[in-house]
């Protein structure tokens, strides 16, 4: 039974690591795309241009990861021009904070186990999927939080 549980454990985790490596890796563009960026007017070449973060990439990449699942992001979209932040940076903050609560419970389970407390592998996997899900949401309900701060702070300015 144990065996069992930690396959699908393994797998789970393997098909996550296979997403987040599809997620980072760069897609050709599909050709239509190409043609319409040649057909735009491009900006002169002293122009002053954006640099391009490590943490921009990232969260561009968290972005496209979570509209491939089929999250739609731009339904935060007031809250994230009141705020200031995008799309990408909301879509990492949530990856970000999903892996945390699912490795949480694991480490914990994990050290508890080294120090002769076993705990039973069901209810980690529960408590860390639970977790997950916590994690998934509550970068979306600091955000609306944030927002209506902003929104209470404009209203007595």
């Amino acid at each position: 039974m144990n065996v069992i549980v930690v396959a699908l454990l393994g797998a789970g985790a393997g098909i996550g690591v296979y997403g987040m490596y599809r997620a980072l890796t760069d897609r050709p563009e599909p050709i239509d795309q190409l043609l319409a960026g040649l057909a735009r007017p491009r900006m002169a070449a002293n122009a002053a241009s954006v640099p391009v973060t490590t943490e921009s990439r990232v969260a561009a990449a968290a972005g496209r990861f979570l509209q491939a699942a089929g999250l739609n992001l731009e339904r935060h979209r007031r809250n994230l021009e009141l705020t200031a932040r995008t799309s990408e940076r909301h879509a990492l903050d949530k990856l970000l904070a999903a892996t945390a609560g699912l490795l949480g419970p694991n480490l914990v389970g994990f050290g508890l186990t080294a120090a002769g407390i076993g705990l039973p592998v069901g209810f980690i996997a529960i408590l860390s999927l639970g977790t997950a899900a916590a994690g998934f949401i509550l970068p979306a309900l600091l955000l609306a939080d944030a927002a209506e701060q902003r929104r209470r702070a404009f209203r007595h300015a």
